[in-house]
């Protein structure tokens, strides 16, 4: 099966940088410092058409820079009309030139023999395996980590992933060990809580900005990087999911079962609901690795 990249979303991200005059990151772009698409200059506005894929010799973007206008509000709209119209065709065009239509594989958890996985109720357990596979001697300082709510909101379940041996050339054999940590009671293990706030050890998860704010409830969480800032350099949204990125990174394909997502975390869990939350603590950690090593 082979999948063209939608960049629907990546248009959207960038209208939506236009309306917030957000600068954008471009850490990994080749151009050293980030700009804003809309600034004042004395009483008028411009509008600066900046992003990796854009060749600003083109057409459309040479007149727009030599615009000026008397509001805000018009410099937006002017942005919107080009970003949506030929110079929208052609980013989409370039993005599809860099990432272009790849063979699909599909896997879950069962696709990585190498990695373990358990399931931790208690404590001491919990202790033991942070203090085994990260903290401890020999442990890693890179961790990637999912987690899992009730429909109302209520934390359930806490997935780390370790890898400890990884190729690019074979990711599926890297040897790892994933934990998934049962909250009762919303009582969050103290071996836990300061894995989450140590500036030493970095949590790498995805579309984090939810699970960032509740753990707030538990102290300061120190060191946490969203995998989807590696790509922010081609206007992706912070909502892009693991499914996108995955296809960005290795060309899989996951399934993210809707009845898995709407699923009651609080009950037991048997081997479906393992299987899945499992893989989605490995899967930043992987893109981490992919795009860093």
């Amino acid at each position: 099966m082979k999948l063209k990249l939608d960049l629907a979303e990546i248009l959207t991200s960038l209208n939506k940088m236009a309306e917030e005059n957000l600068p954008i990151n471009f850490e990994k772009s080749g151009i050293d410092h980030p700009k804003r698409i809309v600034y004042k200059v004395g009483e008028t506005y411009r509008v600066e058409i900046v992003h990796p894929l854009i060749n600003n010799e083109l057409k459309e973007v040479i007149e727009l820079k030599s615009k000026k206008f008397a509001s805000e509000d018009k410099a937006i709209t002017e942005y919107k009309k080009a970003i949506n119209g030929s110079l929208g065709t052609y980013i989409i065009n370039k993005f599809n030139e860099k990432f272009p239509e790849k063979e699909l594989k599909y896997i879950d958890i069962k696709s990585f023999p190498n990695v373990e996985v358990k399931l931790l109720t208690e404590e001491k357990d919990v202790k033991d395996w942070i203090v085994k596979h990260i903290t401890g001697n020999g442990g890693t300082k890179e961790v990637g980590f999912d987690m899992e709510w009730t429909q109302d909101f209520k934390l359930q379940l806490i997935q780390l992933a370790v890898i400890k041996t990884y190729s690019k050339d074979f990711p599926t054999n890297c040897n790892g060990y994933v934990a998934l940590i049962k909250i009762k009671n919303k009582f969050i293990p103290s071996k836990l809580r300061s894995l989450f706030n140590s500036s030493k050890v970095a949590k790498y998860g995805i579309a984090t900005h939810y699970d960032i704010r509740q753990l707030r409830n538990f102290g300061k969480p120190n060191n946490v990087i969203d995998v989807i800032s590696y790509f922010t350099h081609l206007g992706v949204s912070s909502s892009c999911g693991a499914k996108r990125l995955l296809y960005w990174t290795y060309g899989w394909n996951i399934n993210k079962d809707i009845n898995l997502k709407t699923f009651d975390w609080s009950s037991e869990l048997e081997e479906e609901q393992i299987n899945y939350a499992a893989l989605d603590a490995l899967l930043p950690i992987l893109v981490h690795y992919r795009e860093n090593r």
